[in-house]
């Protein structure tokens, strides 16, 4: 587990633990804005373990192997975005992982989708100013929608 995930689940053990436990009181206002106190605390180091995350997407694109490796990472992408501010990240790595969506073990991936989304995110990541988050979303989905069905694959409901 990285030190990111510790730091996160630490941050929700200590809340969960208060007196009275964390039942009914998660999603209090005062209890988010804590999280995401403590969340933005850790800014830099967010992103650049996102960044790391989607630069070994795209080698693993590049060398065409791992594709479960590849869907596990943007699913952690996603999940890391909203933390490190990076929305326009977050849509494309749910992109990546609707392609994914009911994959079989042997699925073959268009490998060149999966290198263009790992370009289209790190941009995000790296020029988020750069990005227009709904020209990105609906390419990414456009992308991802039409490739399934040319694999005769059904792509998951929007939004993802």
């Amino acid at each position: 587990m990285n030190w990111i995930a510790r730091k996160r689940a630490q941050v929700f053990r200590e809340i969960a633990n208060r007196p009275g436990g964390a039942r009914g009181r998660l999603l209090a206002p005062s209890v988010l804005g804590k999280a995401n106190a403590a969340f933005g605390s850790l800014g830099g180091a967010v992103l650049d373990e996102i960044e790391g995350l989607c630069r070994k997407l795209i080698a693993l694109a590049e060398a065409e192997k791992n594709a479960g490796e590849i869907f596990a990472i943007a699913h952690h992408v996603r999940g890391l975005a909203g933390a490190g501010d990076r929305g326009a990240a977050g849509s494309v790595a749910g992109a990546i992982r609707a392609y994914g969506h009911r994959a079989d073990e042997d699925f073959q991936p268009d490998w060149t989708l999966l290198r263009l989304l790992g370009a289209m995110l790190l941009h995000a990541i790296v020029s988020p100013d750069g990005v227009d988050i709904a020209v990105l979303d609906q390419t990414c989905r456009s992308a991802v929608v039409k490739t399934m069905r040319s694999e005769e694959r059904v792509p998951p409901e929007y939004p993802w």
